[in-house]
């Protein structure tokens, strides 16, 4: 459901990166992309903020170490 630029996002906030400057900074990244890519992860995901996307994370198998299934 995620793409891989997705789950490089949502590996970094799994691994406790919870904010927008610290995931820019663990990959990279424009502010831009990050903000484009979790509002693509919450709409494919039902979710409304980081929380419910880390909880949406866990109940599909994602792992908390690596953001991987």
């Amino acid at each position: 459901i995620l793409t891989d630029g997705e789950e490089a996002i949502l590996s970094a906030i799994l691994a406790g990166h919870t904010t927008y400057a610290e995931i820019v900074c663990h990959l990279g990244l424009s502010f831009g992309t990050v903000r484009v890519n979790l509002y693509r992860m919450y709409n494919k995901t039902g979710s409304q903020n980081m929380t419910a996307l880390v909880l949406w994370a866990w109940a599909a198998g994602y792992q908390r170490d690596n953001g991987h299934r």
